[in-house]
Order: C-alpha cells, then structure tokens, then sequence
C-alpha cells in the first residue's frame, strides 16, 4: 500500500480478498504469450524506492520490474542466482504460467485513482489448468 514517503506491505491472514481489487474491462492485456516481458509506460512515474519509475517491465512468468529492463528475461524457473543477480527493482511471483493455454487468464495492467496494478488474472500454470 502506498504511504506519504513509500510503500507498506502488510500481512494480515484473511484479509488479501478484501484488498483485492479486480480489473476491469478497461485494463490492459500484456506479457500475453508463454515465457515473454512485455514494457510498458505509466501516465506519470510511480514512486519507488530510491526515485520514480515510468517504466515496467512485467514477465509472464510472475516477475514485475520497476524498470524498462527486467529482471527476470523469458526464464521460466526461479534460481537463486538470478534473483542475487538482479539490478532493478522488482517483485517476484516467480512460476512457469503460460497465458496462451485455453481459457487461462491474462495479465492486465491498469491505473486506478492514482495506483497502478498489474494482476495476473487467473493465468493457468504450464502445462495445466490451475489459476
């Protein structure tokens, strides 16, 4: 959650579907094919740690960088050396899902009221069909 100098995380067990805020019909499909990044631009720069960013990087395997750049390239497995080697800012749900699969989900972005969210809206595992 954003504060007046940064941003709070907040672990409150049985709460998270009351935070939930679905997409709407206007948000964006991005990162819409197996192991792919797509960039995207912000109408203006989010506030991160250590400055702004206007750009984001988000995979389709679960990974979102604050950054035109991201971390996590097409790579579909999570490795500890990919994560210590990482520069930009990022956060990681790292899972091999594949958008592409038959009546999946999507990855959408949106601005909403000032925040951005990026959901990834019932995408199905590789190879499955588990949201």
């Amino acid at each position: 959650m954003p504060t007046s100098n940064g941003y709070i995380a907040i672990w409150l067990p049985g709460v998270a579907p009351a935070l939930y805020v679905a997409p709407t019909a206007a948000a964006t499909i991005v990162a819409n094919v197996d192991d792919t990044t797509t960039t995207f631009s912000t109408s203006v720069a989010v506030p991160v740690p250590g400055g702004t960013a206007g750009q984001w990087t988000v995979s389709s395997n679960g990974v979102l960088t604050a950054a035109a750049a991201g971390n996590q390239g097409t790579g579909f497995t999570a490795t500890l050396a990919a994560t210590a080697t990482a520069t930009g800012l990022a956060w990681y749900n790292w899972r091999d899902y594949n958008p592409t699969i038959t009546n999946s989900g999507k990855v959408k972005t949106e601005e909403a009221s000032g925040v951005l969210y990026v959901t990834f809206d019932g995408v199905y595992e590789f190879n499955t069909t588990n949201p």
